[in-house]
């Protein structure tokens, strides 16, 4: 993973904790992690 094309950014949310991906096109993804 090279951090001059991705940047990465852990949000603290309520319901759980989102991994944000962000890659040097532009397209962003999103996964949630579940915390029980």
């Amino acid at each position: 993973m090279s951090n001059k094309n991705q940047n990465i950014n852990i949000e603290n949310i309520s319901r759980g904790v989102y991994i944000v991906k962000a890659n040097q096109n532009g397209y962003v993804k999103t996964k949630k992690l579940i915390i029980n």
